[in-house]
C-alpha cells in the first residue's frame, strides 16, 4: 500500500516481544516493520464464523490467517477475504488469495436449477 505505515527497525523486536507477552502471536509485527492485521485478530479472537441463509456456517481459525496458502483446499477454492476499512487506511486479510468480487455460486446455482427444469419439463412431456 502506497501509504503504509512501518516501524523504525530498533522498535520492532521490543514490540514484538511485549505483543507475544500480551498473547497475540510474533507474526503481528513483520520483520520489515509492518503490522499484520490478521495477527491482531488472531490476538482477540479465536475464530471467525461466517453465517448465510444459504450455506453452512463457515469457521476459520484466526491463527490459520497468519499462515501463507493454509492447509484446508476448501479455504482455497472460497477465498475468504475480510476487507477492513477506516480512518487507519484500507486492509486486507486474504490468507488464501483475494477473492473475486463477484463469486460463482449465485450464477452456478441459477445454471443448476435451470438444468434441473429442463429436465423435470423433459421428463413431464415424455
Amino acid at each position: 500500500m502506497a501509504n503504509e505505515t512501518t516501524i523504525p527497525a530498533v522498535f520492532i523486536a521490543p514490540l514484538r516481544l511485549a505483543l507475544t507477552s500480551q498473547g497475540f502471536p510474533a507474526e503481528t509485527i513483520t520483520n520489515d516493520g509492518r503490522i499484520n492485521p490478521a495477527g491482531l485478530l488472531a490476538g482477540a479472537y479465536d475464530t471467525i464464523e461466517i453465517r448465510s441463509n444459504v450455506s453452512p456456517p463457515i469457521i476459520i481459525d484466526t491463527r490459520e490467517l497468519l499462515k501463507d496458502g493454509g492447509p484446508n483446499p476448501l479455504m482455497n477454492t472460497i477465498k475468504p477475504t475480510i476487507v477492513l476499512s477506516g480512518a487507519s487506511g484500507r486492509n486486507l486479510i486474504a490468507p488464501y488469495g483475494v477473492a473475486d468480487s463477484g463469486g460463482w455460486i449465485v450464477p452456478l446455482f441459477v445454471a443448476g436449477f435451470l438444468l434441473g427444469v429442463g429436465v423435470l419439463v423433459g421428463r413431464a412431456t415424455a
